[in-house]
């Protein structure tokens, strides 16, 4: 492509010319290869020759317009980006190619004379280009095939349209500056051969015009590209991964995203002032993310100003804080005075409106706008929203998309204050229910306390005409207390224990929020904050990943004395398929009961072992599924989960077994956290509305979520549930159970049982949200999530 372009370059200058019949006859020739070539392949020659006649044609009109060819350039770029993003069946060759011929048009004609600095000007140039033309293609490799490198293929893959616009402009670059060298370097018998128009531009005018447009391009493409390689290190803290990642599609495209921004600023207030304003914007995402990513282990969120009282504190043990906003002080009244009294600085300063890059700032900002605004179009880019907000998600998708990602997502993400929320009011609410719900005594009795939460842990023997080899059920069945209306289906299981472990509840976040990655920040009370004032022993068990979900951090925000995960299993006898088997967890549960210490125990338990894939899970089955309603596939799905589900509860049987004749008292709580993905979530829904067909859309709907509670002692009767809840009414039974002092205001619970027993973002559509009960719910989650957190004085 260099040699094409080049020859290109150089045949703009030739005096060659063709008439109407020549016209006419390569048209003829070529336009019949290139229909009948067109489903095949298409010639390079061929497209070459079109290409040449149609610019051959249109070139003189172009440069008649000077002020069109100023934005022809970057017109031509966004064409390079927008046809393959578009999926349009046109080869790039004739736009991409076009800027050289334009260049070597330019020069037709035109004197070469002696430029200062000429030769050094031109090197500095090849040798800058090459180097950045070999490092681009060199990591961009995996992402194109020759043919689209060549411009003459008609669809190329989506993310490679990233790439074409500055694949152009580094080819252009180092061609220009080749041909140049080239011009200059035999610029004697050039001056003979040619007929030199005496009436032209002097060489030395054109050079100096167009390496300071070239220069100022560059540098305004470059201001990007460093800001987003400061950005993308300051989240990964490593240079090799840094420089291999930002050639990725999702990386390109948030430098795109950056340079639509910077153009739009640059065409409203000037290119002075736009790179200051982007400076700065990107020196507080740095310095945020830095400081995030180093104690949090986390990326900043647009809503952790409620957490800057935390960010101030940990800072004044590193930096001299009043010293620093001193000094940032001192400087702006400076500059401040240096605007008054001195104009220069007051000129280079003033606001620059550009009025010839808005159509092209605008064109850029509707395209771009469109994308990230679409979900199926930002995929394209390999740009995703996960399930896990945070470190994975910004990794991947790059600190400015992601970045206006939660800002486009802010009010979902982060709960609105309440009408009237004050330390008066949180104090009434507390005060009335406290009243209105007297607790009992105080016990002398402090029992250890089992809560399980069992992966995706459900009863599948409801399905109909579904026969199982064993009765499944049998060891739970027994213990069986009621039914638990979970918030999630196939996954989320963070926000079940989110509500188990807070009394809170999910029904107040934004759809698809995920409480444990959006908002723990700070120590937030719960249940197990409660007994550890309590005086005891907290400790959560969960055999995976201990970042999972964040759970590394939540876990201490929440008050665990200790969390044991997947590191503290024996990956050689404590796996049943890929997961811990339950059976092994709660050989681990029963390790840490038989300790004898003078603290109580609360174990929350978490467990993996029936998480989903349910295909090629074990290497044999010991639990069959018989039914002519389901296909062989769906069989082996089915009889693979029914085996985890039956060794939970075979898990739960061998715990309680264990502790029935212990001397200590102990409480142990079971439930499911959601129903199971079998497959996909949408073959779930087929599997249970074929088998179990339901007319009502509200009971169709709320089978999808719910799931088996069991509790049980070994020194008292435990309450049944006899309608279904949310998890969040398991903590205050856990506290009520227990005998230990707790908080009023999990006593809402209590007050919303009756008449709403769970809430829930899918079955609670109706709910009357001025409910007294309801409102003051609200406003005790906001006060302990993102609010002052005044309850935790008054108790």
């Amino acid at each position: 492509m260099l040699i094409i372009s080049a020859c290109i370059f150089f045949a703009a200058q030739s005096n060659f010319k063709m008439g109407k019949k020549a016209v006419f006859a390569v048209l003829a020739v070529n336009l019949p290869i290139l229909i009948l070539s067109i489903k095949t392949r298409i010639y390079i020659f061929n497209i070459l020759m079109l290409s040449y006649t149609l610019w051959y044609i249109i070139t003189p009109y172009v440069i008649k317009f000077k002020r069109f060819y100023s934005v022809f350039l970057p017109a031509l770029l966004i064409l390079s980006y927008l046809i393959p993003f578009s999926n349009m069946m046109f080869t790039l060759f004739p736009i991409t190619m076009y800027p050289f011929y334009l260049l070597g048009y330019k020069f037709k004609n035109v004197k070469v004379t002696k430029v200062r600095y000429g030769y050094f000007i031109l090197i500095l140039n090849i040798f800058a280009s090459s180097l950045v033309m070999f490092l681009f293609l060199l990591k961009t490799k995996p992402y194109f095939a020759t043919g689209d490198l060549r411009l003459v293929n008609l669809n190329s893959p989506y993310e490679t349209s990233a790439y074409h616009p500055f694949w152009g402009i580094l080819l252009l670059w180092i061609t220009t500056s080749i041909c140049l060298f080239i011009k200059y370097f035999f610029r004697e018998k050039i001056n003979i051969d040619e007929e030199v128009n005496p009436t032209s531009n002097k060489f030395e005018e054109i050079f100096k015009k167009l390496s300071r447009q070239a220069f100022n391009f560059l540098s305004f493409i470059l201001f990007a590209c460093v800001l987003i390689f400061i950005t993308e290190y300051t989240i990964r803290g490593d240079l090799k991964d840094t420089v291999t990642t930002v050639f990725k599609p999702s990386i390109v495209f948030n430098l795109i995203f950056i340079l639509t921004i910077y153009l739009c600023l640059t065409a409203l207030m000037g290119r002075v002032l736009s790179s200051i304003t982007l400076f700065l914007i990107t020196a507080v995402l740095v310095v945020a993310n830095y400081v995030k990513f180093k104690y949090f282990d986390e990326p900043f969120y647009p809503w952790d100003t409620y957490i800057l009282k935390e960010g101030i504190i940990i800072s004044k043990e590193y930096v001299n804080l009043p010293l620093i906003l001193i000094g940032i002080l001192i400087f702006i009244i400076a500059f401040i005075i240096l605007l008054i009294f001195n104009k220069r600085v007051r000129s280079f300063f003033k606001p620059k409106f550009i009025k010839k890059l808005c159509p092209l700032a605008a064109s850029l900002l509707i395209i771009n706008g469109f994308i990230i605004n679409t979900p199926g179009q930002v995929s394209k880019f390999w740009i995703v929203k996960s399930w896990y907000i945070g470190k994975v998600e910004m990794l991947a998708n790059g600190l400015f998309v992601q970045n206006y990602m939660y800002l486009k997502n802010y009010d979902k993400y982060v709960l609105s204050e309440p009408s009237g929320y004050s330390m008066e009011k949180i104090k009434e609410i507390n005060d009335r229910l406290s009243k209105e719900f007297p607790k009992s005594t105080k016990s002398d009795i402090k029992p250890d306390i089992v809560l399980i939460m069992c992966e995706s842990f459900w009863d599948p023997t409801v399905l109909k005409g579904v026969h199982f080899s064993e009765d499944i059920m049998k060891n739970f069945n027994k213990y069986k207390k009621g039914e638990i209306v979970s918030p999630a289906i196939g996954g989320g299981t963070s926000n079940v224990e989110f509500e188990a472990l807070t009394g809170l509840s999910t029904y107040f976040l934004g759809p698809g929020v995920l409480a444990y990655n959006v908002y723990f920040r700070r120590d937030t009370p719960g249940i197990v904050s409660v007994l550890n004032d309590n005086g005891y022993n907290t400790i959560a068990i969960h055999p995976y990943k201990a970042e999972m979900y964040n759970r590394d951090k939540v876990y201490k925000f929440l008050g665990f004395d200790e969390f044991i995960s997947l590191d503290s299993f024996n990956a050689d006898t404590d796996l049943k398929g890929p997961y811990v088997s339950d059976d092994r967890l709660i050989d681990k549960v029963l390790e840490i009961l038989s300790k004898k210490d003078d603290e109580p125990k609360f174990i929350w338990v978490l467990t993996m072992q029936n998480h989903d894939p349910y295909v090629d899970k074990y290497d044999k089955l010991e639990v069959s599924v018989t039914s002519d309603k389901l296909n062989d596939e769906e069989k082996i799905i089915l009889s693979t989960y029914a085996e985890g589900v039956r060794d939970g509860a075979n898990s739960l049987d061998k715990l309680i077994s264990k502790l029935e004749n212990s001397s200590t008292p102990t409480l142990v709580y079971f439930f499911g956290d959601h129903l199971p993905r079998m497959g996909s979530l949408e073959k779930m829904y087929e599997i249970y509305d074929r088998l179990n067909p339901e007319e009502d859309p509200y009971k169709r709907e709320f089978r999808y979520y719910v799931t088996p509670y069991a509790s049980w002692s070994n020194f008292k009767e435990t309450t049944s549930f006899h309608l279904p809840v949310s998890p969040a009414h398991i903590a205050l039974e856990i506290l009520k159970d227990s005998g230990v002092e707790y908080p009023s205001y999990f006593n809402i619970l209590d007050g919303l049982k009756k008449d709403h027993a769970f809430l829930h973002q899918i079955l609670s559509k109706d709910i009357d949200r001025e409910n007294q009960y309801i409102k003051d719910y609200e406003m005790i989650e906001y006060d302990l999530i993102l609010g002052n957190q005044y309850l935790k004085d008054f108790e």
